[in-house]
Formats: C-alpha cells, sequence, structure tokens
C-alpha cells in the first residue's frame, strides 16, 4: 500500500478495528436506500421494474392479502352500521322535538301537571347533555395527551436510531 508512516499505520488500524459487520435489517435498510437512490428509467418498463426490485428487498411493504379480501364483507358492515345509526338519531330528533312542542304549548296536552315540573325536567335534560359534554371533553383530551406523549417517545427513539444508522455510516 506505500504507508510508510507510523501514525498512519496506527489510524488505518484504528479503522479498521471500528469496522463493524451488518445485521440482516441494516443490510435490508442499505439495499432499501440504495434502490431508492437511484432514478427509475424514463420508461414504463423501467419504473415498474424499479417498484419491483424495490418490493422485492422490503418485505413489509407488501399488502396483506387476507385483508384486500375482506374489503366488501366490511363495506356492507360499515353501510348497515351507518344505516342503523341514521335511523336511531332520526328517532331521538323526533322524539325530541315532540317534547318540545309538547312543553310548549300546554294546551296540547291534558295532563293536569304544573308547569314548573316539565320546565325542571327540561333544564335536567340540558344540565344532563352538558354534563356528558363535559365530561367527553375531558376524557378526548386525556387521550390527546397520552397519544402526544407515545409520539414524542417513539420521535426520540426514531431519532436515537436514526444517530445510530449516521455513526454506522460515518465508519463504513
Amino acid at each position: 500500500m506505500g504507508i510508510k508512516k507510523r501514525a498512519h499505520i496506527q489510524r488505518l488500524l484504528e479503522g479498521i478495528s471500528k469496522l463493524a459487520y451488518l445485521t440482516e435489517d441494516e443490510k435490508r435498510v442499505y439495499q432499501i436506500k440504495s434502490i431508492l437512490e437511484k432514478e427509475p428509467d424514463a420508461d414504463q418498463q423501467g419504473e415498474c421494474s424499479y417498484w419491483t426490485k424495490l418490493l422485492d428487498v422490503g418485505k413489509p411493504l407488501r399488502p396483506i392479502a387476507a385483508n384486500l379480501k375482506s374489503d366488501s364483507k366490511l363495506d356492507e358492515g360499515l353501510r348497515s352500521l351507518r344505516n342503523i345509526s341514521l335511523a336511531v338519531l332520526l328517532l331521538i330528533n323526533i322524539m325530541w322535538i315532540v317534547l318540545l312542542y309538547t312543553l310548549q304549548f300546554p294546551e296540547l296536552y291534558k295532563f293536569n301537571l304544573p308547569t314548573k315540573a316539565f320546565e325542571l325536567f327540561y333544564l335536567a335534560v340540558y344540565a344532563s347533555i352538558i354534563f356528558v359534554q363535559f365530561c367527553a371533553m375531558i376524557v378526548h383530551r386525556g387521550v390527546t395527551l397520552i397519544h402526544y406523549l407515545a409520539s414524542v417517545g417513539s420521535a426520540t427513539e426514531n431519532f436515537r436510531t436514526l444517530l445510530h444508522m449516521l455513526q454506522l455510516q460515518t465508519h463504513n
């Protein structure tokens, strides 16, 4: 090699000692990076081969066949759920409108109850709705906080992985 200086030989030996063998995952990452860095060919056939090579190297990129087959069953279930929920919502709204008209026009009903009882019932219904909304908002904010904390944890973990990969690249 023609290296004659002692410091250069020591530096070369230090570099060789820092070399490491890549794991299978790291090899796959480098293969995917090299494929992604290459520009696909201009014609259609070149682009297809580009994506085929990328899918061959990265097995997790392939869709799961079982998920593709159950789409029609899932669509049918979601449609029926939508229709049932809309029907229930419509019935609840109709009952609410009837109750409001009954409370607003006392001559429509033939009960001898005082109007104060109806006003109290009306107030109790609205207070319960506001209370349920408040509880739902608190739960939603708690779940959002947990989700945010989880994403911060995974972001720092991803950052550490990225730093580790960059250190591996600088050593190679």
